[in-house]
């Protein structure tokens, strides 16, 4: 497999890069994810890194404000 044999070959050096080559860090303050539903009772959670794990918070629906889900 290609790929084993490149960790043998760099195994004990740096991989070789460009000298115009850079890059960014990006660390993220929060994440959200967002799922559409048909009824329009969107599903979205917010993650937020807390000492060394991520708190979830549901940010729809508000079932903590009593809003219920309507038939329609």
């Amino acid at each position: 497999m290609k790929l084993d044999e490149v960790k043998r070959k760099f195994a004990n050096r740096e991989v070789p890069l460009p000298s115009f080559w850079g890059s960014f860090r990006v660390v993220p303050s929060s994440i959200e994810f967002w799922q559409g539903q048909p009824d329009r009772l969107h599903d979205r959670f917010q993650y937020v890194p807390e000492a060394e794990r991520w708190r979830m918070l549901r940010l729809a629906p508000c079932v903590t404000l009593g809003i219920k889900p309507t038939s329609a």
